[in-house]
This record gives structure tokens, C-alpha cells and sequence, in this order.
């Protein structure tokens, strides 16, 4: 059972599966379990996943608009808003009217430019100052192109939730695979776009269409190129979300992706104090390859069996 909404409008659902387990596929739940089983802690205390969707019905609230047998013949519950809900104060309305009274969360209960709170227990951090303002970068963050990094890769990625699909889900969509912008069939692969200005194109002679390789220190991936103006001249721009599809495994894991899977170049580092996820604007380099070397040098991985329509699937990786 799940809730989704957005303040006053709110909707509980009661999720079932829709399909068998494939493989050794399990559920978020079930995962759970296991690894709690593994930890010495029974996570389920003996109930079963119904009888734990009840008690959360029961607590949600919803319990005093629907009954069980009505919510579970339903399957859902739109949430009515607070019939008082015009009388509710807009924003920060009650601080700006009594700021002595109604105070924010902050050391001061100010709105405040520098915050004292950070400066109390990180000083004047350089990477994350008490006083907001920009950073090219620090010790710990390094990916702009006024760094001496950009020397070696001079090439700001821009890693966006694509808008064809949502992280992963739907990125073997059949109905979207014909549309370029989600996905561009090679020689029967649906590879990853990555937009790039035909001024940065031209200087690697890579043309419209050309299999390039985006890197970094960290990995690097295979993408078809998708040169365009609608980027500017020194980025590049790769959607995050796409399917694993190893070449090369190394030291540092997958060296090389097929699938175009853009996290494998992103950072995985933190600045000095706080946990950073950044999926955008990181340092790469881009160069054209010679699909069929490697398909020689790495005939493993272009000979895995293929969806004709959507690319790598189950029958990609489990045999039998």
C-alpha cells in the first residue's frame, strides 16, 4: 500500500502484483525481509504483507471515510482536503506578521543570509560557506571547467530525468524506442543520445549518428551521437536512466557500458561535510570509436542475445 500526493490532495493505493516473479526478482518489501532475516531481525513480527497494509490503512486516517472492504474492492482512496483549508496561512504569511511570535528555524528565528547554525559547527567551510554564494570548486569538487581538470576534459555533461521515461522505468518502452531523442538504433542497438554542437562534433569528427565514447576518470560509456545546437558549445548532454549493458569489467567495475548508462560517469564523491548526490554537470571527454574493433576485441559482450525491438532484456542475461 502506497500514498502519493502533494499537500492537501492525497491518494492511498492498494498495490498487488501484476506479475510472477521473473527469476530471482523480488519485491522492495521482500528485500527488506530477507536482509533483515540475514541481520537476526524478523522485519515481518509474524504478520503477513496484508495484514500490515490493514494496520496502515487503519492509522492513515482514511479509515474513518472508507471501510476495509470498501478501500480493498476500490483498490484506492482519493484523500478530500481539509474543509477548512482557505483558513490555513499561506507560506511565511504569520512570520512576516508577527516575526517576534511566529519565528523560523533558524539560530535567530530570522531569515538569515548567514547561517549561523553552519558556521557554528563547520566554521567558514570553503565548500560550504556560511554565506551562500558561487563555487566553481574545492578540494572535494572539482568538475568545472574553470578547474585544471578541464584541460583533460574539457566537456561539461548535463545529465537531466529524460522525458521519455522516469530514471529507468519505461527506457525499453517498445512504443518509445522509435523516437531519437529517447533512443538511436545503430546497426540494431539502441544506443543512448548525447546531444553535442556540431562546433565540439566537428572538432572530433564525429558526425550525426557516430558511436562516441563519453569518459572520464571514473568510467565511460558508449552513446550514438546526436548533434544538434540546441546545446551549447563546450557540454554535452546525456539523460541518466539507461539500462546496464556492460563491455569491459575492471578494477574499478564496469569500465565500459554499451547501454549508455551515465551514472557510471557521474561523481561519487562528497564534499567536506555533507553527503553530495550529483547526477549533472560533471567533467567528460567524448571521441569517436570504431564499433566493429571492438566488437572484435569484446565479442562477448556484442553477441549476448537481443529484443529486436527494445535492445538488452531478460533473454539478454539469464540463461536457462
Amino acid at each position: 500500500m502506497a500514498d502519493s500526493g502533494n499537500g492537501q490532495f492525497a491518494v492511498l493505493h492498494y498495490w498487488r502484483r501484476c506479475i510472477d516473479p521473473i527469476g530471482e526478482s523480488k519485491s522492495d518489501v521482500e528485500i527488506i525481509e530477507e536482509v533483515a532475516r540475514r541481520l537476526g531481525y524478523d522485519f515481518t513480527q509474524g504478520k503477513t504483507h496484508d495484514e500490515w497494509a490493514r494496520i496502515a490503512f487503519e492509522n492513515s486516517g482514511v479509515a474513518e471515510y472508507i471501510s476495509w472492504e470498501q478501500f480493498l474492492e476500490k483498490k484506492y482512496f482519493v484523500v478530500p482536503p481539509d474543509p477548512k483549508w482557505k483558513e490555513f496561512p499561506l507560506g511565511m504569511r504569520p512570520f512576516y506578521e508577527n516575526p517576534e511570535k511566529e519565528k523560523l528555524h533558524t539560530k535567530s528565528g530570522k531569515i538569515e543570509f548567514f547561517a549561523q547554525w553552519l558556521y557554528e559547527n563547520f566554521g567558514n567551510d570553503p565548500e560550504r560557506p556560511p554565506v551562500a554564494h558561487y563555487i566553481p570548486y574545492g578540494k572535494t569538487w572539482q568538475e568545472s571547467r574553470f578547474h585544471e581538470k578541464a584541460k583533460k576534459y574539457p566537456l561539461l555533461d548535463m545529465s537531466n530525468h529524460q522525458r521519455w521515461r522516469e530514471h529507468a522505468n519505461q527506457d525499453d518502452s517498445m512504443w518509445l524506442q522509435e523516437i531519437p531523442t529517447h533512443k538511436m538504433w545503430v546497426d540494431g542497438y539502441p544506443y543512448q543520445p548525447m546531444w553535442i554542437h556540431p562546433v565540439d562534433a566537428g572538432k572530433r569528427g564525429i558526425k550525426h549518428g557516430d558511436i562516441v565514447k563519453v569518459y572520464n576518470d571514473r568510467g565511460a560509456i558508449l552513446c550514438a551521437a546526436y548533434v544538434t545546437e540546441r546545446v551549447r558549445p563546450g557540454t554535452v548532454y546525456v539523460d541518466h536512466g539507461a539500462r546496464l549493458d556492460p563491455v569491459e569489467l575492471g578494477p574499478r567495475g564496469i569500465e565500459l557500458d554499451r547501454g549508455g548508462a551515465i551514472n557510471l560517469v557521474c561523481p561519487k564523491e562528497n564534499t567536506t561535510h555533507i553527503p553530495l548526490m550529483v547526477v549533472s554537470a560533471f567533467l567528460v571527454e567524448v571521441e569517436k570509436v570504431n564499433i566493429e574493433e571492438l566488437k572484435k576485441r569484446y565479442p562477448g559482450a556484442f553477441q549476448r542475445k537481443l529484443n529486436p525491438h527494445i535492445g538488452p532484456s531478460y533473454e539478454s542475461w539469464v540463461v536457462g
